[in-house]
C-alpha cells in the first residue's frame, strides 16, 4: 500500500517489471529491494534500480564462506559469463579442467553459486561441463571483486583459448570474442569480431542484430583515431599509439571501418524493402 499510495497504475506496473527483471523474481531479493524503495520514502526511476547494500553484503558473507580456491574459481567463472563451461575456466586459471569442473560440482550440490547446466563440446577437446550462475546478482558482486588488471588479464586468457579452439570455427563464437576481447583492451580484436558477428548476422537475416553489432564497431574504430593536434589532449595518446602498434600502415582499421559500412548499407537497405 505504501508503494502504491506514491505512484499511479502505470508507474507502478513499470516499478513492478523493473523489480522482476533486476531480482529475476527471486522472492528474498524481491522483499529486499522492496523495502529498499520504501526506506527511501519516494519511487524511484525504474531503470536505475540498484541491488541494496544489505544482498551485496549477504552475497560477499555467503562467497566468504568459501575456500581461497573456490572463490578463485568462481571469480573467473564471473569474467566467463552468466554461463560458463568448466574448460573457459581451466582457460583462465591454467588448470586442469578436471580439477575445475570438480570444484563447480561440488559448490552446485551444496547450491552455493552455481547449479549444473549440462556438457558442451569444444572442436579441439571432448565433452565438458557447463554450469550457471544461480542469480546475476552473484556474477556481478563477483565480477565488481576482481582487480581490475587481473580481471583483464582473465578475459585475454579465456578469449584466446577459445580462439585457438575454435580455429576456422571461430566465427560461431563472434560475439562472445568480440566481448572478451573488448573487456581485455584488445579494441582490433574486438572489432574483427563483431564484424564477423554482424556478418553472420546478415548471412541469417537477423538484420537488427547485424546493425547492432557493426554500429559497435564504428564506435570502437571512433575511439581509436588518432586525437587532433588542436586539443593537446594526451589522454587520447595511449588508445592512438596502440592502434599504431597493432596496424602500422592503418590497413586493418580501414577494412575493419569498409566491413561495418558494408555491413550497416546492406542492413538498412534489406530492412527499408522489407
Amino acid at each position: 500500500m505504501r508503494l502504491s499510495s506514491r505512484a499511479g497504475e502505470g508507474s507502478l506496473g513499470e516499478l513492478s517489471a523493473a523489480i522482476h527483471e533486476r531480482t529475476e523474481g527471486n522472492p528474498l531479493f524481491v522483499v529486499n529491494v522492496v523495502d529498499y524503495l520504501v526506506e527511501q520514502g519516494s519511487l524511484l526511476d525504474a531503470r536505475k534500480i540498484e541491488a541494496p547494500r544489505n544482498i551485496l553484503q549477504m552475497i560477499e558473507r555467503n562467497l566468504e564462506r568459501l575456500t581461497p580456491d573456490e572463490q578463485t574459481v568462481l571469480e573467473a567463472a564471473s569474467v566467463a559469463g552468466g554461463e560458463f563451461s568448466a574448460a573457459a575456466i581451466a582457460a583462465a586459471l591454467g588448470h586442469p579442467v578436471s580439477e575445475i569442473e570438480a570444484c563447480c560440482t561440488r559448490l552446485s550440490r551444496r547450491e552455493r553459486f552455481v547449479n549444473k547446466q549440462g556438457s558442451t563440446t569444444w572442436p579441439d577437446r571432448p565433452v565438458t561441463a557447463t554450469f550457471r550462475f544461480h542469480h546475476a546478482l552473484y556474477q556481478d558482486v563477483i565480477y565488481d571483486r576482481i582487480p581490475d588488471n587481473h580481471r583483464i588479464e582473465l578475459h585475454r586468457r579465456i578469449a584466446e583459448r577459445e580462439e585457438t579452439a575454435y580455429g576456422e570455427r571461430v566465427g560461431e563464437i563472434a560475439a562472445e570474442l568480440a566481448h572478451h576481447y573488448s573487456r581485455s583492451n584488445k579494441a582490433e580484436k574486438a572489432v574483427e569480431y563483431l564484424g564477423r558477428d554482424a556478418q553472420r548476422a546478415v548471412s541469417r537475416s537477423a538484420f537488427a542484430e547485424a546493425l547492432t553489432r557493426a554500429r559497435d564497431s564504428r564506435l570502437f574504430l571512433r575511439w581509436r583515431r588518432p586525437p587532433s593536434a588542436a586539443t593537446g589532449n594526451s589522454t587520447c595518446l595511449a588508445p592512438w599509439s596502440a592502434r599504431q602498434r597493432l596496424s602500422k600502415d592503418g590497413a586493418r582499421h580501414r577494412r575493419h571501418r569498409a566491413m561495418s559500412e558494408c555491413v550497416i548499407s546492406h542492413a538498412n537497405r534489406v530492412m527499408t524493402t522489407n
